[in-house]
């Protein structure tokens, strides 16, 4: 009984440094991906050193916990023979001095020892390899909770074919579920069909929670979104969807070719297609001047191509889709003022060209001043809404991000 404490203490301690490794694998892991992902900040910073040495530090300690495991399984295996001779000794002598039993009792015991001690051995050696993997078993097995309990819930049944009218609001409230204030706190606005309608405001202020609501990324706490006067959630996911394309901030690049990259917002679209869509997107001109022209390999993060470059390919990728509803989620906001004018041309060629209502959110006040309508968010409330040229007299914030955008400085977001 006591020889089975011991190896239990000791299999109960191959489980907490698991636990340990887990956690140090983890550090170390986060802590390589991220500084690979940023090479010239870390020689620009002249900090290598101290990377150097944080590495250092996180790689000792996750030895030392190997170590440790090492020594754990190696005390069960070099103790479980002694301990089960000790044990086969205890038991001859009491067997023979206290109980009197036969020797051929206690030789036949001894033979049985002999036979299973590999046996016993093995198998504490795997219930300790097992116990010391649980850590990362835990850490799967939360994952797939976490992914379970975040699963879309597809709850729609209506097929929507086509946008007719209009996306309305209808005070539509939305909270993070780990915060104590809302990102939008009853909203209720309009975007009509084939229309430019901007969003703008301090950074904080809902935007991109905004445009989220739209494709059914998140979901109102209350209130209701509407697309031609039925609540998104009464049609499915992938119809709703369907009538949307998405142009991030960041463009999001595989490496791969052009043709491909632009074929990725429509795989069945022809070359005669591709052509076009960059074409639109204002592209076209700059593509037919590589020597590969589309058939270009991009690389990892397209590093051939300049911001506006890689914005506009983006933005072709997401023409192709032919779809009724564009939304843009500050695409000129890292673009050079050359850039950002091609961008600019881009979506009057969109709108001249395209049945489509295009939805985007500003950080460059002129970048969209041909909108429609141009919606302020601040604090998560809609603060005005109107034209530019109406903006620029009723709306304070407006004014002055306007005039300092236009002196040449930096709003303060």
């Amino acid at each position: 009984f006591i020889g089975i404490l011991i190896i239990k203490f000791w299999i109960n301690k191959s489980k907490s440094i698991g636990r340990k490794i887990v956690s140090a694998n983890t550090l170390l892991s986060d802590f390589l991906v991220g500084r690979l992902k940023f090479p010239r900040l870390i020689m620009l910073s002249n900090t290598e050193l101290h990377e150097i040495a944080e590495f250092d530090k996180l790689a000792y300690i996750q030895k030392e916990y190997e170590i440790g495991k090492a020594i754990l399984r190696a005390k069960a295996d070099v103790s479980l023979e002694p301990l089960l001779v000790g044990m086969s000794l205890l038991f001859i002598y009491t067997s023979f001095a206290i109980f009197n039993m036969q020797i051929e009792t206690i030789g036949l015991y001894l033979l049985i020892v002999m036979r299973l001690s590999p046996v016993t051995k093995q198998i504490v050696s795997q219930w300790q390899r097992l116990n010391s993997v649980l850590g990362s078993i835990e850490i799967v097995e939360k994952r797939l909770r976490e992914m379970k309990n975040n699963k879309e819930v597809n709850s729609g049944l209506i097929e929507i074919k086509k946008f007719q009218f209009k996306i309305s609001f209808d005070n539509v409230t939305y909270q993070y579920p780990s915060s104590n204030s809302s990102a939008l706190d009853k909203i209720s606005t309009c975007i009509k069909k084939g229309e430019i309608t901007a969003l703008v405001g301090p950074s904080g202020s809902g935007k991109s929670t905004f445009i989220d609501m739209i494709p059914q990324l998140r979901r109102a706490s209350s209130g209701v979104v509407l697309i031609d006067n039925y609540s998104i959630k009464d049609y499915t996911l992938k119809s709703l969807r369907k009538l949307i394309s998405y142009v991030p901030q960041q463009p999001e690049i595989f490496s791969r070719t052009i043709k491909d990259h632009i074929k990725y917002g429509n795989i069945k679209s022809t070359d005669a297609e591709v052509k076009e869509a960059a074409n639109i997107a204002n592209i076209a001109e700059f593509i037919e001047s590589l020597n590969d022209g589309y058939d270009t390999l991009l690389g990892e993060d397209a590093i051939v191509l300049s911001g506006g470059q890689k914005q506009r390919l983006d933005l072709a990728r997401a023409i192709i889709k032919n779809t009724p509803i564009l939304i843009l989620d500050e695409p000129t906001s890292n673009l050079d003022a050359k850039s950002e004018e091609l961008f600019k041309k881009a979506l009057l060629n969109i709108k001249k060209q395209k049945d489509i209502t295009i939805i985007v959110i500003a950080h460059r006040l002129s970048s969209i001043v041909d909108s429609d309508k141009i919606i302020i968010l601040k604090g998560g409330k809609i603060e005005i809404e109107g034209k530019h040229k109406d903006l620029l007299s009723s709306s304070l914030w407006y004014k002055e991000a306007w005039d300092l955008q236009n002196s040449g400085s930096l709003i303060k977001h």
